[in-house]
């Protein structure tokens, strides 16, 4: 089944963005793996495609949200900073991207 890479960034981003209240740590962690496996295949899509610009800004969000050695951040703002920005970076590619992919 073929699915659009712009339905998974934005569910993606709009996961970051349910990740910045506070919720429970088990779902936490299922948004991280989410994000990470996310970003793991939007780096392999982009790869793919040619759009090689894309592959950093993923490759950082697969690295910081990689659930098997997390990176925890301890102070809140900047983890709300951190998710923010990836989001951003998710819902910009869906639309830069929408006529490419």
């Amino acid at each position: 089944m073929f699915v659009k890479t712009r339905t998974i960034e934005l569910i993606l981003a709009s996961l970051l963005l349910i990740a910045i209240l506070r919720i429970p740590l088990e779902y936490q962690m299922l948004i991280r793996l989410a994000i990470f496996s996310g970003a793991v295949f939007l780096i392999n899509k982009y790869y793919h495609v040619g759009l090689l610009g894309w592959i950093f800004p993923f490759g950082i969000i697969a690295i910081v949200w990689n659930p098997f050695i997390p990176v925890y951040i301890t102070n809140n703002n900047i983890g709300m900073l951190l998710n923010i920005s990836a989001a951003l970076i998710f819902t910009s590619s869906a639309f830069i991207n929408k006529h490419r992919i």
